[in-house]
């Protein structure tokens, strides 16, 4: 952290049945309640500026700043200018950066209890009855808390990218269209779940998907609709399909603990209480926004 002078029950219950299962950063901070410790903050993310995601995450950064009156600044830089999509939580735990974006998935070992929410039909519930759901299981459960406590970070938010949906230059109108067809697929649920319908799964970052397209090291890809066209995958798989199936994968963002527990009293309920109102609905609203 540098330093400046301005500056929804189904899956609670499997969530929790991860989390039990699985049994630093930058900051030093220090001042009174009065809150006059004035500090920025650097962004890690893959959230393209176009993207719901980058637009929720803007209106949060602002807020922050506002609400802490200039005491709390987030260094909001470009998508993957600090560190690669795949290392973002690591950058975030090691301080290379206090603030990250990205896809639980690409990191499934420190999310356990996020990633499941692309387990196929899991849940059809709303974007915004999974975002709390995680988020009540983090508050509520001692071993999601004890996971989060290991790894160094603490979560701001998770919440679904959207529906899972496929992209060929054919339709794909049943599951043995799928077989032996090399898919660009992302997490450790969907890599099996693909395997399991002979399908061949090559697990790539999202921004990596258009070249690997180009040059047919993926001739098809599972992606989220909206994603599908921020990266222009579109342009090269004409033909998309919504197989039911349930949600993609979970964003997150986390905040270096350390840097977090460096924030004053008064700044930390300033933090809190804009936590909660981001994952109460805020946020969601911030993303249908982003995606009009």
């Amino acid at each position: 952290m540098k330093r400046r002078p301005l500056a929804l029950a189904s899956v609670v219950g499997a969530a929790a049945l991860v989390i039990s299962a699985c049994g630093g950063g930058s900051g030093d901070t220090s001042s009174s309640g009065g809150g006059m410790a004035e500090q920025e903050l650097t962004l890690a993310t893959m959230a393209l500026d176009t993207t719901p995601q980058a637009y929720a995450a803007r209106w949060f950064f602002e807020e922050l700043e506002s609400r802490t009156d200039g005491r709390i600044v987030v260094d909001q830089t470009g998508p993957e200018e600090v560190c690669k999509s795949a290392e973002i939580a690591e950058c975030v735990r090691d301080g290379r950066a206090d603030i990250g974006i990205s896809v639980a998935d690409y990191t499934a070992q420190l999310f356990p209890g996020e990633v499941i929410v692309s387990v196929p039909f899991l849940s059809n519930s709303s974007q915004q009855a999974v975002m709390n759901a995680l988020w009540q299981t983090h508050k509520q459960h001692e071993g999601s808390q004890a996971k989060w406590e290991e790894i160094g970070l603490t979560p701001v938010a998770h919440w679904p990218a959207g529906r899972l949906t496929l992209g060929a230059k054919k339709e794909i109108r049943n599951i043995n269209d799928i077989n032996g067809m090399k898919w660009r697929v992302s997490g450790p649920y969907l890599v099996k779940a693909f395997e399991q319908v002979n399908g061949n799964p090559v697990s790539m970052p999202s921004a990596e998907t258009y070249e690997a397209l180009q040059r047919q090291v993926a001739e098809a890809a599972a992606f989220a609709i909206d994603g599908a066209v921020d990266y222009k995958l579109v342009e090269i798989l004409p033909e998309w399909t919504d197989p039911g199936v349930g949600h993609y994968n979970t964003f997150g963002m986390w905040i270096n603990t350390d840097v977090l527990d460096g924030f004053s009293e008064e700044d930390r309920a300033i933090y809190d209480e804009l936590v909660e109102e981001f994952n109460g609905g805020k946020g969601m609203e911030l993303f249908a926004e982003g995606a009009s």
